[in-house]
Order: C-alpha cells, then sequence, then structure tokens
C-alpha cells in the first residue's frame, strides 16, 4: 500500500474523552468506574518537563493509532489561560479514552499544541506571548490498554511542541526493523522525514565563497532548535544573581580584587544557587576533567591515537611508566589503541597582541582502566629544549 499524506490508512473509531468523576486516578493505569462492557478503554499519562515555562496555555489535541483502528484526532481543553490545568510545569496529567471499537496494538502517538488566543482585553492578550511562551515540553508518555494484564508502554518525546504544532512519536521498543512490513511505522516515519525537509532548507553561497547555512531566520525554525524563553529566563536569573551577589562581595570583603584562584572560588562559593552550582570549581585540577572538556571542546577531532611519538615530543616510557595504570609498555598501549595525542601546531607562529602569547603544545592522552581519557604528557612549544620541559602527572 502507498499511503496518502493525508493520514494513517486505518479507520476512525468513535471515541470520547472521559471526565474526571468517571474515572479514579489515584494510581495508573486508572480504573473505569462504571465501563460500558461494549466499549474499550484505553489510558495515557502526559508528562510535562521540569522547565520554566513547560506547560501550555493552549488546547491540546490527541491522537492514538493502533494496528486496527485510530481515534482520531481529540481535543483536550484548558479551563484557564493563566494557570493551565493541562500540562503544568513538572507535572502529568491522565487522559482515558473510551472507544466503540477497539485500537489494536498501538504503535503512534501525535500530540498537538493548538493555538488559542485568550480573549480581547484579557491580561494575557496584551502581554502577546510569543509562541515558545506557549510551547509544550513533553517528556514522556505512557500508555495502557485497560481491562487487561498488558503492562504500561513508554513513549519517548523529548520535544517541545510550538504553539500551532503536532509531534507524532513511537514507543521505545520501535527500531529501524520494525519499519519492515508496518505501514503504520513506515507512513509515520516517512512524514516526519518529509516534515523535516520542509522546514530545514540549506542555502549555498558559492557567489562569495562562503559557508552554507541553514535558509531561515531562526524565530522560524522550530521551537527546538530556538534559544527559547526558558534559556532566556535562567540566562538572565544567573546574570541578575551574579550580579547581585557580585556587588555584595566587593563591599563585603572585596572577593574578586586580584586575581588568585583563591578569590574566584570565594566569588563561585558565593554565587552558587541549587540550579547552579559550579562543580568546575573543584574538579577542574584533575586529570579526568582535562580529558572530559578536550573531548566536549569545540573541535575534539584534533584528537587522533597515537601508533608513533614524534620526533619533536620525545616522551619516554619511563617518563609515563606510572602513569600505564595496564602494566605494560608505552608501545605496548600504542599497540593496543589506548594512546592518543593532540598535537596543535596549527598555532605555531599566532600573532597575538603586544603581551600575549599563545602556545602551540603538544599533549599525549591515555584511556585508563575506567575509560577515561586522562593526559600523560604536555609540551608547551614544538621544538624541544632546555627552555621547553614536558609536563607529567608525576610533576605536582
Amino acid at each position: 500500500k502507498i499511503y496518502k499524506m493525508s493520514g494513517y490508512n486505518v479507520p476512525v473509531t468513535e471515541t470520547v474523552i472521559l471526565s474526571e468523576k468517571d474515572v479514579d486516578t489515584s494510581s495508573f493505569p486508572p480504573t473505569v468506574i462504571k465501563p460500558d462492557p461494549t466499549r474499550f478503554y484505553y489510558a495515557i499519562r502526559i508528562f510535562t518537563g521540569s522547565e520554566y515555562l513547560s506547560g501550555t496555555r493552549n488546547d491540546v489535541s490527541i491522537e492514538l493509532v493502533g494496528s486496527t483502528s485510530r481515534t482520531g484526532s481529540i481535543t483536550k481543553q484548558n479551563v484557564k489561560f493563566f494557570k493551565s490545568t493541562i500540562a503544568n510545569r513538572k507535572g502529568y496529567d491522565d487522559i482515558v479514552f473510551e472507544c466503540k471499537a477497539e485500537l489494536g496494538e498501538v504503535y503512534v502517538i501525535v500530540l498537538g499544541n493548538i493555538e488559542r488566543r485568550p480573549p480581547a482585553g484579557d491580561r494575557l492578550d496584551i502581554l502577546d506571548l510569543s509562541d515558545q511562551r506557549s510551547g509544550w515540553l513533553v517528556e514522556q508518555v505512557e500508555y495502557a490498554k485497560l481491562q487487561t494484564e498488558e503492562p504500561p508502554v513508554t513513549f519517548p518525546c523529548y520535544n517541545w511542541i510550538g504553539s500551532g504544532d503536532s509531534i507524532s512519536f513511537t514507543a521505545n521498543t520501535a527500531t529501524v526493523n520494525d519499519l519492515n512490513g508496518n505501514e503504520i511505522l513506515k507512513y509515520q516515519r516517512q512524514s516526519q522525514i518529509e516534515q523535516r525537509r520542509k522546514v530545514y532548507q540549506w542555502q549555498a553561497y558559492p557567489e562569495i565563497n562562503l559557508p552554507s547555512s541553514i535558509n531561515d531566520d531562526v524565530k522560524d525554525l522550530p521551537i527546538n532548535e530556538q534559544f527559547e524563553a526558558v534559556k532566556s529566563y535562567d540566562f538572565t536569573r544567573n546574570a541578575f544573581s551574579s550580579v547581585a551577589q557580585t556587588g555584595l562581595n566587593t563591599i563585603f570583603g572585596g572577593a574578586i580584587n586580584g586575581r588568585s584562584l583563591s578569590r574566584y572560588e570565594r566569588l563561585a562559593t558565593a554565587i552558587a544557587t541549587p540550579a547552579f552550582t559550579p562543580l568546575e570549581l573543584y574538579r577542574w585540577v584533575s586529570d579526568e576533567e582535562f580529558g572530559r572538556q578536550m573531548l566536549n571542546a569545540v573541535n575534539p577531532v584534533v584528537i587522533e591515537r597515537c601508533s608513533s611519538i614524534p620526533a619533536n615530543f620525545p616522551v619516554t616510557n619511563d617518563m609515563v611508566k606510572g602513569s600505564l595504570v595496564r602494566g605494560v609498555s608505552l608501545d605496548d598501549e600504542m599497540k593496543a589503541g589506548h594512546v592518543y595525542i593532540c598535537d596543535l601546531t596549527i598555532l605555531e607562529g599566532l600573532k597575538t597582541r603586544e603581551g600575549w602569547y599563545c602556545p602551540a603544545p603538544l599533549c599525549l592522552l591515555y584511556v585508563n582502566k575506567n575509560n577515561n581519557l586522562v593526559p600523560i604528557a604536555i609540551q608547551l612549544k614544538q621544538t624541544p629544549g632546555s627552555d621547553n620541559p614536558i609536563f607529567l602527572p608525576s610533576d605536582h
């Protein structure tokens, strides 16, 4: 079968959402208080993210797509604008469906964030909230077929759904192999790919010899790709906190006068909050943190596997044997693929402003038994000599 992009090729069954008074939601899966024996019951629990502004003030649409039938898009209305009864931050919402026909095995869940404006003159209408502030961060959905012993199934999402947008996702057990022979999953994946092809257009600039880029305004990209209001809020809050604390510390003790590490430690400790604890302040001196930062830097591909020591980096086995925890020689560790090198010769001769210096270092790295990448030798300049020592972990 070839699916038209207008929808899933399974029939829509008559479906209603049960009211709270008809369902006992004290546990999940919930219990229908007076079930109709001629009907089929399904429940979902939608988990909203814990980030600031994770909930939505909009109405929500839900569709369950099963192997034999689907619910169609059902709208769940919010009662209030200012404080949602659906999808509150850090919360979850249980929704129970009563269907005339059995859905079969549910493969896909579709959630929509229906754009809904407050009445004219309402304070939220005056604020003119952006799509970001009406976005909805869905972490996951738990699905259960009621009146059976089948355990709930998790449908991971972990996506923002912008105002007026929808998203479809599959169960955590779905794999590429499941697409074979499953027309519902094929259609879901095909729709997803076609939608992304429309959204993410690439623009080249051959006439001016500039790198290619996304052919869109950032504000027109999906909310997941934007620097959303959540991050803006966190940045602003941390900035105000830092400025306030810095001012207090400058007045009461001069925490940042001078450049010693102890003074910066005092400052970082002063601005620490439950949401922001500067752990790197204490970790930076460890070899494990050095390796972690190298792997998470802007260009980790400068790290290469080392099969032989370069002539301009005269590291010997005796120098590093104390760091080789497997008890074999440096040559044996290189043969086993446990030794890497970062050679920043590209920085040699780089011009700097007066009074500044830019090294062109070489660093030998080692994967220890804990699978951590750690430095075992560092040389700051490319040419070896008496004025260019090789620094080792044993030096301190």
